[in-house]
């Protein structure tokens, strides 16, 4: 073979390998507060980590059963919006008892509201490639979720992507749950333990809970998956045994801190005297468990996933995005979690 013939295979061979290099996943984020306005250490993560996608929460759809209609709540306010460089995607949490109280011949009708909602939502110049939906359904709501999503594709055909969130048991019992009508799913690997034993660990991040789950039929789920890891933490209130209150993003540090509270193990309190915490009235007896997704226990569940995943997601996602939690993390705490993905 001619010396020129070899420089020419020899590049075809270069450039050929360089189309089929597989790109590491995208950092991502959640936000999931009602008002978008994040401050200047959120922001400094999202800059340093070079972020192309924000999943925005627009609205929850819930019933209201005092109008006996679907209604949207927790409206989105923009205070804020991101670089015009980042892509926003609507994202729409709809409760179980909306589907169960919607006709499946009145589907079409609210899709049409939810469709002109978003477009009345999203800020004017981005573009709107994607539309998530977030919902825990179950075999019983099975059939008024996916219809809904088929004819809210109906109502934005512009829209490329749609992608549903996907639990933990979506993905082990998905022939019985059944695989919603979208592109990909986003895997939400948190609140896998028993959230209302006060046994539990750690209900927010428990791997141990998810092996039974992820070992066996993530690989054989039939859209892609991209996966979203948590960032937050609450305090789990019990009194007589029983779960009565979740705070979200107590601390230790504060129980720590405070008289009214004995440490009786790790990040585990009683309540001495009654108090309020947070707006929440506690009495003498009631205990406290911090749920927490740590640092190390989220480089044990990112090393975890990405062994079980059958190919490298397209996002990483965090949930979720403000200013408590960004400054519980670093840039390079969020880089080496996505290290185990590359």
């Amino acid at each position: 073979m001619p010396d020129q013939m070899r420089l020419i295979l020899f590049f075809i061979l270069i450039l050929s390998g360089c189309k089929q290099r597989i790109q590491p996943p995208q950092p991502a984020f959640y936000h999931w507060q009602t008002r978008f306005e994040p401050n200047a250490t959120a922001k400094s993560l999202l800059h340093d980590l070079d972020v192309p996608t924000i999943w925005v929460k627009y609205f929850d759809l819930d019933w209201d059963s005092q109008q006996q209609s679907v209604t949207p709540r927790a409206t989105i306010i923009w205070a804020d919006t991101p670089s015009l460089f980042t892509t926003i995607v609507p994202t729409i949490f709809i409760t179980t008892r909306s589907l169960d109280n919607t006709p499946i011949h009145d589907l079409p009708y609210l899709a049409q509201k939810v469709a002109r909602k978003i477009n009345a939502l999203h800020p004017a110049g981005y573009a709107m490639p994607e539309v998530q939906l977030d919902c825990d359904w179950t075999p019983s709501t099975q059939s008024a979720y996916f219809t809904f999503i088929q004819a809210l594709k109906k109502e934005m055909p512009t829209v490329t992507t749609w992608s549903s969130t996907i639990r933990l048991h979506q993905v082990h019992h998905f022939k019985e749950t059944g695989v919603p009508p979208v592109d990909r799913g986003m895997l939400m690997f948190y609140n896998m333990g028993q959230l209302r034993a006060w046994e539990e660990t750690n209900a927010i991040l428990n791997v141990d809970a998810a092996i039974p789950y992820m070992s066996e039929n993530i690989s054989k789920y039939p859209i892609d998956l991209d996966l979203a890891l948590p960032l937050y933490q609450w305090g789990a209130v019990f009194r007589d045994n029983q779960l009565i209150y979740l705070i979200n993003n107590l601390q230790a540090s504060t129980l720590h801190a405070s008289t009214p509270y004995a440490k009786i193990a790790y990040n585990r309190f009683e309540v001495t005297e009654a108090t309020f915490l947070d707006g929440y009235f506690l009495y003498a007896g009631d205990r406290i468990r911090i749920d927490a997704s740590t640092y190390p226990e989220l480089q044990i569940a990112a090393e975890k996933a990405a062994n079980w995943f059958p190919k490298r997601p397209k996002y990483i996602s965090f949930y979720h995005l403000d200013s408590i939690h960004a400054a519980n993390w670093t840039y390079e705490e969020i880089r080496s979690i996505l290290l185990h993905f590359d």
